[in-house]
């Protein structure tokens, strides 16, 4: 049983989104984006060309999704998008997201999983740069060097 319910959705469709919408591994970083399914903003990544994974609310997104992305290499980096201006449409979404991401409420993000892949669209510095395309560029190159890994 999963640790949040996903109404209208399985784990498994999410998961298989996340499979759907992987970038092919190529030299750059690849980046996977979670974004709310009603927020403008998801729409406006989708336009600007990203892979986008959408999901009822922040509140919904499982941490193992993180780690599921992260670890069987479907992204090099995860920007995660709550609703614009942290006011979310249905819970507590950004702070229950925050909170899961730093280990500090259940479910929580396993401690195998690299928190310097992800990145909180709501939060500074990410939140400061309005533009979908620039802000996805800027948080790929953000990302380690994949020349630099092991």
């Amino acid at each position: 049983m999963p640790g949040i319910d996903l109404p209208n959705r399985s784990a498994a469709d999410i998961r298989q989104d996340i499979i759907d919408q992987a970038e092919p591994i190529t030299s750059e970083q690849r980046i996977l984006v979670f974004g709310c399914r009603d927020d403008q903003q998801t729409e406006e990544f989708c336009r600007a060309g990203a892979n986008v994974v959408t999901v009822r609310c922040m509140a919904h997104l499982q941490p193992s999704f993180l780690d599921f992305s992260l670890s069987r290499n479907y992204a090099d980096g995860l920007l995660l998008l709550g609703c614009e201006d942290g006011n979310c449409n249905y819970r507590l979404g950004t702070e229950w997201t925050e909170a899961r991401i730093a280990r500090e409420r259940d479910p929580r993000l396993r401690k195998r999983t690299d928190t310097s892949r992800i990145a909180m669209g709501w939060l500074a510095p990410w939140s400061n740069i309005s533009d979908p395309a620039k802000k996805l560029d800027t948080f790929r190159n953000s990302l380690p060097s994949k020349d630099n890994e092991v």
